[in-house]
């Protein structure tokens, strides 16, 4: 039970858990901020994507998957345009508002999509750009201000069930920001193409 990182370009990356996965959800990260920011509503190379692969007819499939997925970057953290999902409270993090977007008070969050493994726990998964910075991590065991990781009874503690692989593509450093806002300035079919070799 637990959380574990993995970055796209570290030695065996593919061979571990929830890859095939992640790699969808990072093409599908991809497509939906592309068309987003083509409105001009102020999502910039600049900011942090996410997505979360869940179970839920409100969220649909993606082409040719079984799960569906919820998005969040760090500008709509903080400008606060996650109306009801805590907006500014989030912290400006896209992990934070990818996870948040499904939590409705007083109601069970949107189920995460999990594969069961031959043994073990349920295995989940969720893309982010960068790699959570400590904050992030603190929020995802559970710990930290802010709206609560919903989802931090199923992950976390002694009553864990489910396992969350965290993949990320750039490290958390003016070198990585840099990278993925280099990234995030190709045209999609440029940044599918590249997303489909990592």
């Amino acid at each position: 039970m637990g959380i574990f990182y993995h970055q796209f370009t570290a030695f065996g990356a593919a061979a571990q858990p929830m890859h095939a996965a992640a790699v969808q959800l990072a093409t599908a990260c991809a497509q939906h901020f592309a068309m987003i920011a083509a409105w001009h509503i102020g999502i910039g190379n600049s900011s942090c994507r996410a997505a979360v692969a869940v179970n839920s007819p409100f969220y649909p499939a993606i082409i040719g998957q079984p799960f569906g997925a919820m998005y969040g970057n760090s500008q709509l953290a903080i400008q606060a345009i996650a109306l009801g999902h805590g907006g500014a409270a989030l912290g400006g993090h896209a992990e934070r508002a990818a996870l948040s977007a499904g939590a409705i008070p007083g109601l069970p969050p949107v189920p995460l999509y999990t594969v069961v493994p031959g043994i073990g726990n349920l295995q989940a998964v969720l893309y982010v750009d960068l790699a959570p910075c400590l904050n992030c991590q603190f929020w995802l065991n559970g710990l930290g201000g802010g709206v609560p990781n919903p989802y931090n009874g199923i992950i976390n503690g002694l009553g864990a069930t489910t396992n969350l692989h965290v993949w990320y593509r750039w490290p958390y450093t003016p070198a990585g920001v840099a990278a993925m806002v280099a990234f995030h300035g190709n045209l999609l079919p440029a940044q599918v193409g590249i997303i489909a070799g990592w």
